[in-house]
């Protein structure tokens, strides 16, 4: 009704032009702005395992354990990852499931200190850390039922949790000279500028609040960087 336009298309290119930017579509078609914003977010990392697909949806794989943990109350549950995020996840689990396997491909976890203190009670009794593991084959016909580790074993599961992190795509990004932070992500300040003049970036294209990726948090960003775009647009000729 206020005259925005949607486009259904992918951008392949984008690069600087006189006043603003110019941006390159799949079939070659090409949108000028004076201003743009990324967010196009980051893919979890995935096993690469068959049925991993379709069982992330609503059938037993899941990706955050902050959005889905709740709902294994009672329950057995994987988590797969030695980082901070694995543990985390494995706090908060702890609330509602039974039982929680830590699968960690190298010898150890990895959190941060305050973490691996907090989890230290739960270790041996609801969590049970499997070092030196990887899952090898989801399990299940219409939903996940377990996982076969590399050793052979097999859990049964109720739930699996994959937390290995998300992989930004930063080919657009780099290609305008935008600077990353040490992870990877877009580098912005807390209203949501880069370092180019124009561009602006918000959710999980950036790391501004850490692993704590949400709906909510990715929300009140994009508003930050509609509004930092539009006084940008105000001063610009």
């Amino acid at each position: 009704a206020l005259g925005a336009k949607v486009v259904a298309d992918k951008i392949q290119k984008i690069t600087k032009s006189d006043g603003g930017f110019k941006l390159t579509g799949e079939a070659g078609e090409e949108y000028l702005a004076k201003s743009v914003i990324f967010t196009h977010g980051a893919a979890r990392r995935k096993l690469n395992l068959p049925k991993e697909d379709e069982f992330s949806l609503g059938k037993g794989v899941h990706y955050c354990t902050t959005c889905d943990g709740p709902l294994y109350k009672g329950k057995t549950i994987a988590i797969v990852g030695s980082g901070d995020a694995s543990v985390k996840g494995a706090l908060l689990a702890v609330q509602y499931a039974s039982k929680i396997y830590m699968i960690v491909r190298g010898g150890k976890l990895h959190p941060e200190p305050i973490n691996a203190e907090r989890l230290k009670p739960y270790l041996g009794q609801k969590v049970e850390v499997l070092p030196n593991s990887q899952v090898k084959e989801i399990l299940g016909e219409d939903r996940l039922t377990g996982v076969r580790l590399s050793n052979d074993k097999e859990l049964k599961l109720d739930g699996l949790f994959v937390e290995i992190g998300a992989v930004p795509e930063m080919e657009l990004v780099e290609s305008l000279e935008i600077k990353l932070d040490s992870h990877g992500y877009v580098a912005v300040d807390n209203m949501m500028e880069t370092n180019i003049e124009g561009v602006f970036a918000a959710g999980d294209a950036t790391n501004f609040f850490g692993h704590f990726k949400q709906d909510v948090t990715a929300a009140a960003m994009g508003a930050v960087a509609a509004t930092s775009a539009f006084n940008y647009l105000q001063k610009t000729p």
